[in-house]
């Protein structure tokens, strides 16, 4: 696992001047090797970089889904569709999280029988969370 992490890591550094690009490259490691948990951090850590960028919180959202943290999951991709609002993965992940707790029959934001553009309209509208270090990553 650590040579496949060096090479993801040497080729993400080669490919781009994006400072998330190497925590996105072991992230994607760390899922496809069965680490989902150290991938949420690193996850984190690609868009704590990337703050206009909806793809590390989309693949955050995807390893918390997959670890079973629902509501971490939903955030995550309101986060993603928030700074993308055209992001089909932010709202097939919303979609697909808000149909899993409506079957289970609890909460986690989810309202009985909310189509998916009104859940999406109201996460809209919910105060949107600066990310840290300042004015918007300027």
């Amino acid at each position: 696992m650590k040579r496949a992490a060096a090479v993801a890591l040497a080729l993400a550094g080669a490919c781009h001047t994006d400072p998330s690009a190497p925590h996105l490259a072991r992230g994607n490691v760390l899922v496809n090797t069965g680490h989902r948990d150290e991938a949420v951090a690193e996850y984190r850590e690609a868009a704590r970089l990337a703050p206009r960028s909806a793809l590390p919180r989309e693949r955050l959202g995807d390893a918390q889904y997959d670890l079973g943290r629902k509501a971490e999951a939903l955030s995550s991709y309101r986060d993603a569709a928030a700074v993308d609002p055209g992001s089909v993965t932010a709202r097939i992940g919303v979609a697909r999280v808000l149909g899993d707790t409506r079957r289970a029959g609890r909460g986690a934001g989810a309202r009985p029988h909310e189509p998916l553009p009104a859940a999406l309209a109201r996460q809209s509208r919910r105060p949107r969370r600066r990310p840290e270090g300042g004015a918007g990553g300027l």
